[in-house]
This record gives C-alpha cells, sequence and structure tokens, in this order.
C-alpha cells in the first residue's frame, strides 16, 4: 500500500516538473524571433523628452511651456517659535548623542570583569589584548561625553538646569566604569534611560508648545 502511494507521489512529483519545464520553454520561445510563437514584439515608439502626453491629459500638452513657480517662502511665525524650535531641535540631538555613552561603558565593564574574573584569561598576552580593547572603548566613552557636553552645555533652558546636573553626575559615574560590575553597570544605564525618557517628555511639550504658538501668531 505504501509503496503504492509513494510510486504515486513520484510520478506526480516528474509530471509536475516536466509541466514546469515545458511552461519555461514554452515562455522563452515567445522571445524567440527564429520560433514561430515569437510575439511579434511591440513597434510602438515611445517619445522621450517630455513630449508625450497620457491620454486624457491633451489639454496640458504644453506643460513644459508654463513658467516655474518659485517655493513658497517659509512662514515666519515670530521669535518665539524660532526659539522652542531651535531648543527642540538641541534636546533631540542632545538625546541621540547620549546613545553612543552606555554602550561604551558596558563594554568596558564587562572587559574589565573578564580580566577579574575569567580562568581562561591566564596569559598575558591574552590579558594584554582585553586590555587594550578597554582602552579603545575607553576612548569612544570619552568621545562620547565630549559630544554629549558640547550639546548640553549650550542649552540654556530653566528645565534644563537640573537634567544637566543629573546628566553630569552620570558621566562622573562613566569614569569609573572598570570597577562597575554588572549590577551596577545595569542600574547606572537604568539612569541614562530615563534621563532619555525625559528629553522625550520634554521635546513632546516643545512640540505642543510650538503648535499654540503657530496658532497664535496666524490668529492675529
Amino acid at each position: 500500500f505504501f509503496r503504492s502511494i509513494a510510486k504515486d507521489i513520484a510520478m506526480s512529483t516528474t509530471q509536475l516538473v516536466q509541466d514546469i519545464l515545458d511552461s519555461d520553454e514554452g515562455f522563452r520561445k515567445q522571445f524567440d524571433k527564429n520560433d514561430p510563437s515569437y510575439h511579434g514584439g511591440d513597434t510602438t515608439v515611445v517619445r522621450t523628452g517630455g513630449a508625450s502626453v497620457p491620454k486624457g491629459m491633451e489639454a496640458h500638452a504644453n506643460w513644459q511651456d508654463l513658467p516655474e513657480t518659485a517655493p513658497a517662502a517659509p512662514v515666519d511665525y515670530g521669535p518665539e517659535v524660532a526659539r522652542l524650535m531651535a531648543l527642540r531641535s538641541n534636546y533631540d540631538q542632545l538625546k541621540k548623542t547620549m546613545t553612543g555613552l552606555p554602550m561604551a561603558v558596558d563594554l568596558i565593564s564587562k572587559g574589565s570583569q573578564k580580566l577579574k574574573t575569567d580562568p581562561l584569561v591566564n596569559t598575558d598576552d591574552a590579558r594584554a589584548k582585553i586590555e587594550e580593547q578597554i582602552k579603545q572603548d575607553e576612548a569612544k566613552r570619552d568621545k562620547a561625553i565630549a559630544d554629549i557636553k558640547s550639546v548640553m552645555e549650550p542649552i540654556t533652558d530653566p528645565d534644563m538646569d537640573e537634567m544637566k546636573a543629573t546628566i553630569q553626575e552620570l558621566i562622573d559615574q562613566s569614569m569609573g566604569a572598570r570597577e562597575m560590575d554588572k549590577e551596577k553597570c545595569f542600574d547606572w544605564a537604568s539612569a541614562i534611560k530615563r534621563v532619555q525618557q525625559t528629553i522625550f517628555a520634554q521635546m513632546k511639550k516643545l512640540l505642543q508648545d510650538i503648535k499654540d504658538e503657530k496658532k497664535k501668531a496666524t490668529a492675529k
């Protein structure tokens, strides 16, 4: 019984493969100029240069002769909107810049813990390689800190004062990344994430302030 079923399946598969090959061959013959089934090609001339106008749009055949419309000038909503938009852009840049610091700190912490606890790191060469990688990650951390400060310090928003102090504290803590174990590194990264969430909330508030100010400006 099972042999019979297997035989039927094999025959069906063979027929399916043959049908696919026949279909493919028939398709290819349509494009063979030497084959009787050649489709003959499409002799319609395709005009270039914009001279061809779609059917139903003949009234716009002279579209190339129409004068170019200059882009609309940006609307000036006043200095307050400009200030809020610049401030929101600064917050956005700060949030993005902060993403590099946690990654570097995590790598420093992991590398340092590996030096201290991994029994496989038992040769001078192995320790030297890990130490070199830690130094590279510390360089990335230092660059991330410099980038954060360059974006954060020019921000003159009263709501930013407390956040600046928190960020500076986290930066100071990041300098001790070699001493962070897994738990301390997680707690530190969680604090960074909370700051980023606070920045996002501030950006959302600023967006609403911008919308409100625009409405006031257009209502005048």
